[in-house]
């Protein structure tokens, strides 16, 4: 699984889409997947600089389009990147606040 690490609202979004690309591509390789200012940040390599150019494409739009998804439910949250957190997130509303609560919560 590629995005483990993250909400599910990003695996249940984006993990079948990167999944087909290794699947389409099987000599790719996996660099490195992270938040990076609230949205994903995802680094695929390969040796043809074609192949590159596509992935990298591909690749950019998931990275865009996860800023305007909840990371941790998977709806529409306006491209909201919240940066009140000690790392911006991508969250619906309702999702903050279940975040602002938790961090709340470990500091009392």
């Amino acid at each position: 699984m590629i995005l483990e690490k993250f909400g599910v609202g990003w695996r249940n979004t984006f993990e079948d889409k990167l999944q087909r690309i290794f699947q389409i591509l099987p000599d790719l390789q996996l660099v490195n997947v992270e938040r990076s200012n609230g949205l994903l940040k995802i680094k695929i390599e390969t040796l043809d600089k074609d192949i590159q150019y596509i992935v990298d494409c591909i690749v950019y739009k998931i990275e865009r389009d996860s800023v305007r998804i909840c990371e941790r439910c998977g709806k529409p949250n306006n491209g909201r990147r919240i940066e009140l957190l000690p790392e911006p997130m991508s969250l619906c509303w309702t999702c903050y606040a279940l975040v602002v609560d938790e961090l709340q919560s470990k500091v009392s």
